[in-house]
């Protein structure tokens, strides 16, 4: 490889590290709202275990892909 070509996949990588953190800030959020409306009591338990469920498993994914 080049160092052009190098650079190019460092840059190609990087901006993949970064559309991934988005993506698990965004699903972390998801979650957080989640666990808040269940403290509030706007959702029931099978809800929260659902939505809890996914979002997890999104954040497990999203971590695991690096």
């Amino acid at each position: 490889m080049t160092k052009s070509s190098l650079d190019l996949e460092m840059e190609s990588n990087r901006k993949k590290v970064i559309e991934k953190r988005s993506q698990l800030q965004e699903v972390e959020e998801k979650l957080f709202s989640v666990e808040e409306k269940w403290i509030k009591n706007e959702i029931n338990k099978d809800t929260k275990d659902r939505w809890y469920s996914i979002y997890s498993n999104e954040i497990l994914n999203l971590k695991g892909s690096d």
